[in-house]
């Protein structure tokens, strides 16, 4: 007979606004979880092809990267490194990378939270007679790099760090079209 008693429960409007709250929890938790890598792919197409770049895409069985970009006749070797909605991006040294988040899209707070991103090492490790280039995606509110203890340089689309660019998928177009600028 007790059992009923806990079904009457479910007929109360504080139970059901309950649930209604924490369903909409769950679905704010999942939203902000990282993006699929097939969509992020789609994505640098799209803003590839919406800037007029001729280039050509060679998906990658080596699992340290994940393709192989060309443009004018130059290569790239490309780690699409998914991200959280706005986190941000701390290089500490050549394989100590960690991704900073938590604090959604409000300016000056700080992020709560940080993981290693732990594709980075095998990633630098790599051997190549191409460019290496890092896309975050989505874009990160900030990308910095610690020169030294003292020092941190935030980090542009044409700056180097440890041989590699970093930057954000919507930045791809600006450093191809100022790469070639330079040649």
């Amino acid at each position: 007979m007790r059992f009923l008693g806990i079904l009457d429960l479910f007929n109360s409007p504080i139970i059901f606004i309950l649930i209604v709250v924490i369903g909409f929890a769950l679905v704010l938790v999942f939203s902000s979880f990282k993006p699929n890598p097939k969509q992020v792919i789609e994505d640098i197409e799209k803003t590839l092809k919406d800037n007029n770049i001729d280039y050509t895409i060679e998906l990658s069985e080596n699992k340290n990267y994940s393709f192989i970009l060309t443009v004018n006749n130059k290569k790239y070797i490309v780690l699409v490194l998914p991200i959280e909605k706005f986190a941000e991006v701390t290089i500490n040294n050549v394989t100590t990378w960690e991704m900073h988040y938590g604090a959604g899209d409000k300016p000056g707070k700080a992020q709560p939270y940080k993981t290693r991103i732990p594709e980075i090492p095998s990633f630098m490790n790599t051997e190549s007679e191409y460019d290496k280039i890092v896309l975050v995606q989505p874009d990160a509110k900030q990308i910095v790099y610690w020169k030294n203890e003292n020092e941190i340089v935030f980090v542009e689309p044409n700056t180097k760090v440890y041989g590699v660019n970093v930057l954000n998928v919507s930045d791809l177009s600006k450093f191809i079209n100022n790469n070639n600028n330079n040649k």
